[in-house]
């Protein structure tokens, strides 16, 4: 997938799907930080820190783009109370991939949303064999 970026199609979905939010180094690092950060912009009604390290070059083109992804990610690790261990991480994946095909994204984005997504769950270990992830695009 190197060098491969995702379609302006699915960016819009992913776009959309995102909270408001904006990029900075001083994100949530743990589950209980981003319910802290989370509540505090749904209470206040402001936008909700990413991480925005990491971000030169992605799947998803501009800095801006891959915040949204993230943005989305950390709104689905609320909705489903999903933490930052490989079962969380993993719940969360599949969510994303389930929102994309709701929306008729390509099985080509999604599987590559779902390499980032995955990767999240298992940065652990090197990943050198993505086809674990063609069953969530079948």
């Amino acid at each position: 997938m190197h060098g491969y970026r995702v379609s302006a199609y699915t960016l819009s979905v992913i776009r959309s799907l995102a909270p408001k939010h904006f990029g900075t180094h001083n994100a949530p690092s743990t589950y209980a930080a981003l319910e802290q950060a989370w509540a505090k912009a749904q209470r206040t009604n402001s936008p909700f820190p990413v991480y925005s390290g990491g971000c030169e070059s992605t799947i998803y083109g501009a800095p801006e783009d891959n915040y949204a992804f993230r943005a989305w990610h950390d709104s689905i690790h609320i909705a489903l109370k999903a933490g930052f261990d490989v079962i969380g991480e993993s719940a969360v994946a599949n969510e994303q991939l389930r929102q994309l095909r709701d929306h008729g994204v390509s099985a080509q984005d999604c599987l590559a949303a779902g390499f980032v997504a995955s990767y999240l769950a298992r940065r652990e270990r090197a990943l050198t064999d993505i086809t674990f992830l063609l069953p969530l695009v079948a």
